[in-house]
């Protein structure tokens, strides 16, 4: 299974939103020595879009929900640091 995979089972999106097909949402992950995700936000000019554009912060706050879900929170299949400390991963998720 590729890094990430395991996530699809805990992200939902509306198909039908205006637009879904084009859109992406990545985010910045804060992971522990465990592979557990900490912390989870929107990455760079994506933050702005949310302000502005309601389908696409329903979308990015689904992601976000669903790599803090506990069922999927667990990320120990993703590269893990060398030195058993706390990591930044950057992931897309694309509908």
């Amino acid at each position: 299974m590729p890094p990430g995979d395991h996530l699809q089972r805990c992200w939902t999106y509306d198909a039908s939103a205006r637009g879904i097909e084009d859109f992406r949402v990545k985010l910045r992950l804060l992971v522990d020595p465990t592979g557990i995700v900490r912390v989870a936000r929107v990455a760079g000019p994506d933050a702005k879009r949310m302000e502005r554009d309601p389908a696409f912060r329903a979308l990015a706050e689904r992601a976000i929900r669903a790599v803090l879900d506990p069922q999927c929170a667990d990320n120990r299949p993703l590269k893990s640091d060398p030195n058993g400390g706390y990591r930044e991963i950057t992931i897309e998720f694309t509908p």
